[in-house]
């Protein structure tokens, strides 16, 4: 979707060497308008990792809110 903006949009850690030895986590959270003028407040996280790239691990999810205006 266009219109959208990111809050907390610098959010991203890894630690170790990112899939040889280590991972990252990264969060990111965004905000907007619909085409019918709801608010739509989207969510996504992403956790992952590895070692020596023969064992991978993470998990993703992603959410989207959306509210009617009263």
């Amino acid at each position: 979707m266009k219109n959208l903006f990111y809050l907390n949009n610098n959010f991203i850690s890894c630690n170790g060497i990112p899939f040889l030895f280590g991972g990252c986590v990264n969060d990111k959270r965004r905000i907007g308008l619909t085409k019918d003028d709801k608010l739509l407040i989207n969510a996504g996280f992403s956790n992952k990792g590895a070692v020596l790239l023969v064992m991978g691990a993470g998990y993703n999810y992603n959410e989207s809110f959306e509210y009617t205006r009263k």
